[in-house]
């Protein structure tokens, strides 16, 4: 247990989470406990749920499992290989790196990028929707550079036509970027697509080219031979 203060020095500071746990995110800024650190990291062993507000405007490294549902909206945060990001979460920046990832919310929830949202090769974007509303990451800038989305819809009815936004932006960096791979449960009428809207990256449950009519005489022609 620390008591007091813990002011960091000069040059760079790092502030390391070990273990697993939970953490105030108001123990770190300046008005904080945890002061002048310009670093926060979690390694690959760490697993933390962290609530709460920070004003740390310094840099997150998360190697590890991080739960957040608080806000570090002046803070960027960069995620590598083996490193999970959940919960319902403001930040400054995001990046996530091959290996790394994504999936906003409890169950389904949002994460908030003041700045530039960054999905690169070889990164995982898991997405839960329901027959209206997704996961959904709110952003500033997009640059989506390739990486997987992995898309599951709760059970009961869907609509035809629908459209996710899972990537929210105002502008991307990337105009001509998508994710590389959509794995999402195969419909016999519906392909679940990505596309683009400005900015914006979507999913939508497009009708596709099986028509009702020959499912049903292949379903009528089963039947004969039964009979």
């Amino acid at each position: 247990t620390v008591v007091g203060y813990v002011t960091a020095g000069e040059g760079s500071d790092t502030l390391r989470l070990a273990g697993s746990g939970s953490f105030a995110l108001g123990l770190l800024g300046n008005e904080g406990q945890y002061r002048d650190f310009e670093t926060l990291f979690l390694g690959s062993e760490a697993s933390y749920t962290a609530t709460g507000n920070s004003n740390f405007a310094g840099h997150g490294t998360l190697d590890g499992q991080l739960n957040l549902n608080g806000s570090l909206a002046s803070a960027s945060l960069t995620m590598g290989n083996g490193a999970s990001l959940s919960g319902n979460a403001s930040l400054g920046s995001l990046t996530v790196n091959s290996g790394a990832t994504v999936s906003p919310g409890n169950s389904i929830g949002t994460i908030n990028v003041a700045g530039t949202v960054t999905f690169n090769a070889g990164s995982t974007y898991v997405v839960e929707a329901n027959a209206t509303s997704s996961d959904q990451i709110v952003a500033g800038t997009a640059a989506i550079n390739g990486g997987t989305v992995v898309m599951s819809i709760a059970d009961g009815p869907i609509n035809v036509g629908q459209v996710y936004t899972i990537v929210s932006a105002q502008q991307t960096t990337t105009p001509d970027g998508q994710f590389t791979t959509l794995v999402a449960p195969e419909y016999l009428f519906i392909d679940p697509t990505l596309g683009k809207a400005g900015a914006s990256v979507t999913v939508t449950l497009a009708r596709n080219g099986t028509s009702f009519a020959s499912f049903a005489e292949t379903t009528n022609a089963s039947m004969s031979r039964l009979s």
